[in-house]
């Protein structure tokens, strides 16, 4: 869970996952590249300790939608370069 640290809210990343949001390794026949901005980080009641989620807002073809990116669950998430147009 130490990596999930690194992550702050705005922060772009992506992960991969099967169509319902279940983690799968990128060289999986059904992985999905999913890139998202983190829109919270989730820790326990008090704010406090690890992290144990991210939640991800995400545009698709129906608008804006939430994921939630957890490191119990196996999700790999990678910081996403920030610069380009």
């Amino acid at each position: 869970m130490a990596e999930f640290e690194q992550f702050i809210v705005g922060d772009r990343i992506t992960w991969r996952a099967d169509l319902h949001g279940r983690p799968l390794e990128p060289d999986a026949p059904d992985a999905r590249q999913k890139t998202g901005t983190v829109s919270g980080v989730i820790r326990d009641r008090n704010g406090e300790g690890p992290v144990t989620a991210l939640i991800v807002a995400s545009r698709g073809l129906f608008g804006v939608h939430q994921s939630v990116v957890r490191p119990d669950s196996g999700h790999r998430p990678e910081k996403v370069d920030q610069e380009g147009p």
